[in-house]
């Protein structure tokens, strides 16, 4: 993915938004950077930002900053009714999750964990239990580190372990984990989603662009997860907290 040139639409400057900027400064990405707070209550955020060796411009919140966009990247939380997101999918500019960016330059093979209750606890396991065994872990996404952070860096790790959350499924397209886990879905997110339906199709993105040398891992104690077990392209596992 060539990004030289692109102009880059990012919503939201938080955490995640400045990563990504980060991250297309160094790409030579044109960067147009937004914000429900207005620029002047950006504080260091802005500062940061207006640092980065690139072209960089703080737009005022609205459909306009789409002008000339070649793609944007909403932070998580950004909700699907957003009016910038409407347009820009009326107008057909793509939108990728900060993810689906960062695994296009992702050299390190990767695991994701994703689920209503109980994705941090299991994600930092992995890791630990990885790194007792001598192996090198990368552990973030939506907990600690972006995933963009650690592509941005050596990558030197054996293996990345990361966090996904609804939000950040919900702009994925070409998204690849090798091992992928759905821990659950329960009633939650709804404002976000506007369903539990649309809710768990979301999470289940998680599995989408796994090949059959894969692995997805699903919870043999709820029924619909469970289910994607026939359906799924990737090699699948359950587990289950029966005793």
């Amino acid at each position: 993915m060539n990004l030289k040139g692109q102009k880059v639409v990012i919503i939201g400057i938080g955490k995640t938004g400045r990563a990504t900027a980060r991250f297309l400064a160094g790409r030579g990405a044109r960067i147009t950077i937004t914000d429900e707070k207005p620029a002047a209550a950006w504080g260091e955020a802005k500062v940061e930002l207006a640092a980065l060796p690139a072209e960089m411009t703080f737009a005022p919140y609205g459909p306009e900053v789409l002008a000339g966009a070649d793609l944007v990247i909403p932070s998580p939380g950004v909700y699907p009714a957003n009016p910038i997101l409407a347009e820009a999918l009326r107008r057909e500019i793509p939108v990728l999750s900060e993810i689906d960016l960062a695994w296009r330059f992702l050299k390190t093979p990767l695991v994701a964990v994703t689920g209503t209750n109980g994705k941090t606890t299991v994600t930092t396991l992995i890791g630990e239990m990885l790194r007792a065994a001598g192996i090198k872990a990368f552990v973030g996404g939506n907990i600690g580190t972006p995933l963009i952070d650690y592509v941005d860096g050596p990558q030197d790790a054996d293996w990345a372990v990361v966090e996904v959350s609804s939000f950040q499924l919900q702009w994925v397209r070409d998204f690849h984990p090798r091992i992928a886990a759905l821990l659950n879905v329960t009633f939650d997110h709804i404002d976000y989603h506007g369903s539990f339906a649309a809710y768990r199709q979301i999470k289940e993105r998680i599995f989408a662009r796994q090949r059959a040398d894969d692995l997805a891992i699903l919870n043999a104690d709820e029924a619909p997860t469970a289910s994607l077990r026939g359906r799924l392209t990737a090699r699948t596992e359950l587990f289950s907290s029966a005793v």
